[in-house]
């Protein structure tokens, strides 16, 4: 190509690439704010299909078919039945309080499940006559609606918190079960995605400011990571919606860090061999085309092993985990793509003055630093010089002696506590579902509101009842019957048969601790190793296990 065609050719190039990726960032910032509602959050949306508690969760919807997500208030402090009667007319306060901005001018106990009209919630004091608790249960579909900003769930939940602190008491009340926890969890992780991708910038900005002593090149790169995380944000946001992967918060989180990283890693070597280059070569665009040449093949590869690696997260049983492998890899692939086209585009957009974004420190070309000899950064004096002339001068020490290193901090795996927390464990304050979790275990069964769930032939109901009982952290177990399904307690209606469904009933199994802690998913655990040696049919399940972090399947 002729000089004259160079001359209008290159400054095209670069405004074609870097139009291309404004449009890009344009349209990825605006979904952005829309990844949260393609997101599944609850913990049976991660689990596979295999999953034994996702087996009995189908299995329960022919029991039970609404699923309720449970609103356990709990009073503490009770003395006597003037008490009481404040409870009861904090839960008629309740009910009439209209839900706030709702188009449709419904109140709390219109989306309680069942509504309030038709059944309204009870005030049950505990049998110590200390505690009271009432369930505000709403139907888990309508929680994930959206009302205004927020989802119908935490609307609620903070209603009902609002209509409490109005009340003219002493009495200490707090909102606990799979409603409250749902509503702090969305207020603890509120907008963290936002100050955890700011807090990334800022370091890797300091960072960069410290490697590069430059005021401009540093924002060249956080321009380059920004631009790249709204290619990958507008990727992983259509498979999301279109439900090829399941995203959660915690992979949206991974994936922002991990696209600013990469792409600050790729920028930190092709801008070190750009300036190499720019000592040797007059011409910017020619430095930048040697630069290229030199950087995609370490890059390439760097990201293809990174692809890789997390594509084998596709192998995960947990849809949690397997999203995040196609998320991180589209992640990895707008980096790359970003480092190798709009950061040489920046770094090229001052034309024969493009050296100006190293400034104060600019390479300039001279006869001298144009002797490939004298230019020779493995020979500079330094540190880094020294280590690299000895990892080329002795190639087999340096990897045994990188392999001896991992091996050492390999040798500490066995003291890795993979068992997790529980849900209210995740909180590193007390918050106002927490401390009802702890008034609910000193006076109440913690897990009847979430009970574990038991699906076994209609013949081995009896001696399942029996065997579970006996689990260590089992309060009660009993078949589900009509009056129970309805909300009532067992046995309060008289003797009753069990439903029976395609002959095979449920057994309910109450906790003594909260199906949201650790605990509880040991339990079932235990309640499995029990059940599963009567029948190979049996389906074991709850809200305990399907938090349990290491889902069990169905035997075959």
């Amino acid at each position: 190509m002729s000089q004259s065609a160079r001359a209008w050719w290159r400054p095209l190039a670069i405004l074609v690439i870097v139009v291309a990726w404004l449009a890009i960032g344009g349209a990825g910032g605006q979904t952005f704010g829309k990844l949260s509602d393609v997101q599944e959050n609850d913990a049976a949306a991660f689990l596979p299909s295999s999953a034994e508690s996702t087996e009995a969760a189908a299995a329960h919807q022919e029991f039970s078919p609404v699923t309720s997500l449970p609103g356990i208030f709990v009073v503490d402090g009770i003395s006597g039945d003037d008490d009481l009667a404040t409870v009861q007319a904090f839960v008629d306060a309740v009910i009439a309080e209209p839900l706030p901005d709702d188009p449709e001018g419904r109140t709390v106990g219109d989306v309680l499940s069942p509504p309030a009209d038709a059944q309204a919630p009870q005030v049950v004091p505990s049998e110590d006559g200390e505690a009271a608790l009432v369930a505000f249960s709403i139907d888990a579909v309508v929680a994930e609606e959206n009302l205004g900003e927020d989802a119908m769930g935490e609307v609620v939940a903070q209603t009902i918190r609002d209509v409490w602190s109005q009340q003219d008491t002493d009495l200490s009340g707090h909102l606990t079960g799979g409603l409250g926890i749902l509503a702090d969890l969305l207020e603890a992780f509120g907008g963290i995605d936002g100050i955890l991708l700011v807090v990334a910038l800022a370091v890797v900005l300091v960072i960069l400011l410290v490697v590069y002593r430059s005021p401009v090149l540093p924002f060249l790169v956080l321009a380059t990571a920004m631009m790249a995380l709204t290619g990958a944000i507008l990727a992983v946001y259509a498979l999301a919606d279109a439900e090829v992967i399941t995203l959660n918060g915690q992979a949206q989180g991974i994936m922002f860090i991990l696209v600013v990283g990469a792409t600050t890693d790729y920028a930190l070597l092709l801008v070190a061999r750009y300036r190499e280059e720019l000592l040797r070569t007059p011409s910017p665009y020619a430095a930048m085309a040697h630069a290229w040449k030199r950087s995609i093949e370490p890059i390439a590869a760097s990201a293809v092993t990174v692809i890789l690696g997390l594509m084998v997260l596709l192998l995960s049983d947990l849809k949690s985990n397997a999203a995040l492998g196609p998320a991180g890899a589209l992640g990895i692939v707008a980096a790359l793509l970003a480092a190798l086209t709009l950061l040489p585009a920046l770094l090229l957009i001052g034309g024969k003055h493009a050296r100006g974004v190293f400034w104060p420190a600019m390479p300039r070309y001279s006869e001298q630093t144009a002797d490939p000899a004298a230019n020779d950064p493995s020979q500079a004096p330094g540190l880094w010089a020294r280590v690299a002339r000895g990892v080329d001068a002795h190639p087999r020490r340096t990897w045994l002696a990188a392999a001896g290193g991992l091996l050492v901090l390999a040798a500490f795996v066995p003291t890795f506590k993979a068992s997790g927390l529980g849900e209210q464990e995740v909180f590193t304050r007390d918050t106002d579902s927490v401390l009802g979790t702890a008034v609910l275990e000193d006076h109440f069964d913690a897990g009847a509101t979430s009970p574990i769930r038991i699906i076994v032939p209609e013949d081995q109901a009896d001696a399942t009842v029996e065997a579970v009982k006996g689990v260590d952290g089992i309060e009660d177990a009993y078949p589900l019957t009509e009056s129970v399904a309805q909300g009532a307690p067992a046995g309060v209606a008289g003797p009753e048969d069990p439903i029976v469904v395609d002959g095979r009933v449920e057994v309910v199994a109450i906790t003594q601790v909260s199906s949201s802690s650790n605990e509880a998913a040991d339990i079932v655990q235990d309640v499995r190793d029990v059940v599963h040696p009567l029948t190979d049919e049996a389906l074991v399940g709850g809200t305990a296990a399907e938090q349990a972090r290491h889902p069990s399947h169905h035997p075959a």
